[in-house]
């Protein structure tokens, strides 16, 4: 389903990679969910995935400021994309500089209509949305891919109350002894 973001631009280079820049704010899950966007990319269709990594405490003029040298040196994106509140303005600036399509993961914080896609999870809008820039996963995207290995080890369950999520002790250790039943692992 994701893919059919990049049909049109899939029709017209055939032969070239499409050209990924992601923008990063330096943050391990944010950073992880673009490359893991990225990386999923790249195992359909050819790839040129570049980073720009923004400078944390230095503002927003800052973030820009060096989103623009570091992209001086780069192809021509096909697409810039990014995930974290402090990506939006240098993805918009970005993409908009270099006529490329941006695409935000995560709900961001500024209005949907300013991005080409959001891929967002689920929990991001609990009520849904039907924009068609919005393409609801199941979970964050990550890194992480699906083995056939067997898994041994321990599954530890971290959790609490959130703005969105509510926390039921009894109703979390019926779930967990129900994965222990349907996945045991070996001690």
């Amino acid at each position: 389903m994701i893919l059919r973001l990049f049909a049109h631009t899939l029709a017209a280079r055939m032969d070239d990679p499409l050209v990924l820049w992601l923008v990063g704010d330096g943050k391990p899950g944010h950073e992880n969910q673009s490359l893991g966007l990225a990386e999923a990319i790249g195992r359909r269709v050819p790839v040129d995935i570049h980073r720009i990594r923004l400078a944390q405490g230095r503002g927003l003029l800052g973030r820009l400021a060096d989103a623009t040298a570091t992209a001086k040196t780069l192809l021509r994106p096909d697409f810039i994309l990014g995930a974290g509140h402090a990506t939006h303005l240098p993805l918009l600036w970005l993409a908009r500089r270099h006529h490329a399509e941006s695409i935000v993961l995560m709900k961001p914080s500024l209005p949907l209509v300013c991005f080409d896609w959001c891929i967002a999870p689920e929990h991001d809008f609990p009520h849904g949305c039907a924009r068609p820039n919005v393409i609801l996963t199941r979970g964050a995207i990550h890194r992480v891919q699906a083995g056939h290995s067997v898994k041994t080890g321990k599954l530890i369950l971290i959790g609490g109350l959130s703005k969105t999520h509510g926390w039921e002790g009894g109703r979390s250790f019926g779930l967990q002894k129900s994965a222990r039943m349907s996945f045991p692992f070996r001690a």
